[in-house]
């Protein structure tokens, strides 16, 4: 059987559509039963910021997903569910997941909510207490990330930003919200347990 792209690619970018379910992305997979498959999905349905808007049935949609990817004939997933977890409940979960995994195993982490981006292509991900002010102390910044998936061992790594993006401009870099911006270069990254590709 020819392998996945789906786990080849490894990262879709902001904007996939809402209703995964329906595109038999999961059917589809092709892994290791020896192996894990785990999940983290995380949904912000509100933001104590009033500048960020409430994402409304982000609950129900991520609770429709979760049943859909712990199904054993379809996505046969170990789940971690948070909705409108605080900033250091997310930080744990996505360290939690990320660590200690075997090569064979297929991680995948699905936010819903708000993306902003600061300045170029620097993201963040918004919770609830977020506040554009603050966003490094407020937000999850996409560098967390980076080194999370440059450690984790495993092979197959699914990164799915189901967001809204905002912008913020900087006094010292202006940014427009319709500029083109590199999705790949937050969370697409190199991992020191696997070789390079060949060119």
């Amino acid at each position: 059987m020819a392998p996945d792209p789906f786990l080849q690619n490894g990262c879709i970018e902001a904007g996939a559509p809402r209703n995964l379910v329906n595109h038999g992305l999961w059917v589809k997979t092709t892994h290791n039963m020896m192996s894990k498959r785990l999940g983290l999905l995380i949904a912000t349905t509100g933001y104590a910021d009033s500048q960020l808007p409430a994402v409304p049935g982000g609950s129900t949609h991520i609770s429709d997903l979760a049943d859909v990817l712990r199904s054993p004939k379809i996505g046969g997933f170990s789940l971690t569910v948070l909705i409108d977890p605080t900033l250091e409940t997310a930080r744990s979960a996505i360290t939690a997941i990320l660590t200690g995994r075997q090569p064979d195993d297929l991680v995948l982490l699905y936010v819903l909510g708000h993306c902003i981006r600061q300045t170029g292509d620097a993201l963040f991900l918004a919770l609830r207490e977020t506040t554009r002010l603050d966003l490094e102390n407020t937000a999850i910044p996409a560098a967390f990330l980076q080194q999370q998936l440059t450690e984790i061992a495993a092979k197959s790594q699914i990164i799915i930003l189901d967001s809204l993006l905002g912008s913020v401009v900087s006094t010292e870099t202006p940014l427009h919200r319709d500029s083109p911006l590199n999705v790949r270069l937050n969370f697409c990254v190199p991992n020191r347990h696997q070789p390079p590709r060949r060119q």
